[in-house]
């Protein structure tokens, strides 16, 4: 109903002018009511003083109903008693039917805000019941949901057979909403989905965080909880932690002891995220002895192994200290650590892995112990801002792009490496000169031309003031 409409509506009840608070209660009201029909006949009546509402509102809602069956117009009528009177046979039909009454409809919950949740029979007169139910709740020209389609005559129609069969073995429930129907679901899914009388689909779960019962790892996950039955359901997202100053460890199911991801927290904020590679007890001595403020990560000598990729992406890092009886750093385990400046490499390291640190854009120098023997295909690869390197190793094996993409300027190689590839410095980011000795000449000229020079055998001894 208009505004415009509810206001004559006011000015000619009792012959008063109400406020325009009052209008709009009045107008919130009549919303109440549904169609445009009913208000208008409603608003008739009204001003006809033939009624007196919110106190005769079902003789309202009872006498469209009838007219609606009869196929008259409720306007052409004074008063809601002349339809109601002239077609007496109706008023058993017209009044809603109890659900309590009907021997294939259950009574299964209430939510405590006067929705009472009914479970459906499967069966033929099921079917018809229900259909009954929403004539008297709606009128026999409805078809609020696609299931339950009325024909000629309010004969169910043989594709709503058919659709009630697809459904059969998915529990179906209606929803009476301050007894009258109110929604109608079938089937339960990951999003359990209700048809209210519009034949439009109201979302009918509520995602909460709670508890997991009698889980001796005290984790919490998102339960489902019907808006309609209250009943709970687990959905996943199973964690453990905080997201303020901790560990939050999330799992993939109930029944793994170990996280497939640790997230590091610090003042709200996510520092580090690891997938898998750590159990908790790990994961909590490395949180626990690194100092998160200054993005400083200290791995204690208790951890005796580290996977590969373990810190992958981690890019709030700038410093690292490794383990001491570390021999060997995993592929890829800082890759992509952008912000990481320095790492302590151990004197007893052995290898660096492939990809090692690859993408580490922000370091700006390394030293390798002599004990290191292997250096990975592209384990410093696209580290932009590496401009120095010194190796004092005797037997060192350095891979196919090991320093690709980097800013070193100089770089000697003397008879102490064994391996090397004459891409291991391919797409630098300057143009660097290689003092090469006589052993790797040939191969370094034929890449890099005249910025190869030979290494004299017995360097100069430079004098400093």
């Amino acid at each position: 109903m208009s505004r415009r409409q509810l206001t004559i509506l006011s000015k000619q009840l009792w012959g008063k002018t109400y406020s325009e608070q009052e209008i709009l209660g009045w107008l919130l009201y009549f919303d109440t009511l549904g169609n445009p029909v009913t208000q208008l006949a409603a608003c008739k009546w009204m001003c006809n003083t033939a009624i007196n509402l919110p106190r005769d509102k079902q003789i309202v809602l009872q006498a469209v109903k009838a007219a609606e069956i009869n196929h008259v117009d409720p306007l052409q009528y004074d008063n809601p008693q002349e339809i109601i009177s002239t077609f007496p046979d109706v008023r058993p039909t017209v009044r809603p039917i109890d659900p309590a009454t009907v021997s294939t409809l259950h009574f299964n919950y209430n939510n405590g805000e006067g929705m009472d949740i009914y479970d459906v029979e499967e069966s033929e007169e099921s079917r018809n019941n229900m259909r009954r139910i929403i004539d008297t709740h709606f009128g026999r020209k409805c078809n609020p949901w696609c299931i339950l389609q009325s024909g000629k005559g309010g004969r169910l129609t043989k594709g709503s057979a058919r659709l009630w069969n697809y459904y059969s073995g998915f529990p179906k429930q209606v929803a009476f909403l301050n007894g009258r129907l109110h929604a109608f679901s079938a089937g339960l899914t990951s999003s359990r989905i209700w048809w209210d009388r519009m034949d439009k689909q109201k979302g009918g779960s509520r995602l909460e965080i709670l508890p997991v019962p009698e889980d001796p790892l005290h984790r919490s996950a998102n339960f489902e909880r019907d808006l309609f039955t209250g009943h709970c359901k687990m959905v996943g997202g199973i964690f453990r932690g905080d997201k303020t100053n901790g560990i939050y460890e999330s799992f993939r199911s109930l029944t793994d002891t170990e996280p497939y991801i640790s997230e590091f927290y610090h003042n709200g904020k996510c520092l580090m995220q690891i997938r898998e590679g750590l159990t908790y007890a790990q994961a909590k001595e490395i949180y626990e002895c690194s100092d998160w403020e200054k993005g400083i990560i200290r791995i204690p000598d208790s951890v005796e192994t580290i996977e590969k990729d373990v810190f992958n992406g981690c890019i709030y890092l700038k410093k690292v200290r490794l383990p001491s009886h570390l021999t060997r750093i995993p592929k890829g385990l800082f890759a992509g650590c952008s912000s990481l400046e320095s790492v302590e490499l151990p004197d007893g390291l052995e290898e660096i892995g492939d990809y090692a640190f690859q993408g580490c854009r922000s370091i700006r120098s390394i030293h390798f112990p002599a004990s290191v023997s292997r250096i990975g295909n592209s384990a410093f690869s696209g580290c932009r801002s590496l401009q120095n390197i010194s190796f004092t190793s005797n037997a060192l094996s350095i891979g196919h792009g090991a320093f690709s993409a980097c800013a070193i300027s100089e770089v000697e190689i003397t008879d102490s490496i064994k391996s090397i590839v004459a891409d291991a410095f391919s797409m630098s980011m300057n143009v660097p000169v290689f003092n090469v000795c006589e052993r790797w000449y040939t191969m370094f000229r034929e890449r890099y031309g005249s910025r190869v020079h030979l290494l004299q055998k017995q360097p100069t001894i430079k004098q400093y003031a």
